[in-house]
């Protein structure tokens, strides 16, 4: 069955699907519509949540367009409808200076490609479970 699933879900849906089932077999399929026809299936939320280390407020980021910026804390979110397409997640600048400190984009984790882990943008991030993304940065 798995060499059926490599074959036609591809790696991004196999993400998804291997994500639905850690959290258990009923979490892997979305629940069915009462008011729809049989077979329908409705997309539930999901929420990628990014931090930065050290905790900075006002860390802006792209999530395919989408502007974001970190709150006091040096946390943001974005939330949307569970799908299989890839997105990108890019941080709008590598390097920030404030309170006499010098904060420079070092590396990500939690974003599932460590091919990716130290460019400034992710790409092909799925939007198929709740995950946390941490940016990390370098202080001078």
């Amino acid at each position: 069955m798995r060499t059926w699933l490599a074959r036609g879900l591809g790696a991004v849906a196999l993400a998804c699907l291997a994500a639905g089932l850690a959290a258990g077999p009923a979490a892997a399929l979305p629940a069915r519509s009462q008011g729809r026809a049989a077979g329908s299936l409705q997309p539930w939320p999901v929420t990628i949540t990014i931090r930065t280390v050290p905790a900075m407020p006002g860390i802006r980021f792209l999530f395919d367009g989408v502007p974001l910026a970190t709150d006091r804390q040096g946390v943001t979110s974005f939330t949307e409808r569970h799908d299989f397409s890839s997105h990108t997640l890019a941080l709008a600048q590598t390097e920030v200076s404030a309170s006499g400190r010098r904060y420079t984009f070092v590396r990500w984790a939690g974003q599932r490609d460590p091919d990716q882990a130290y460019r400034p943008a992710v790409h092909s991030l799925p939007l198929c479970a709740n995950n946390a993304v941490t940016v990390s940065f370098l202080v001078e």
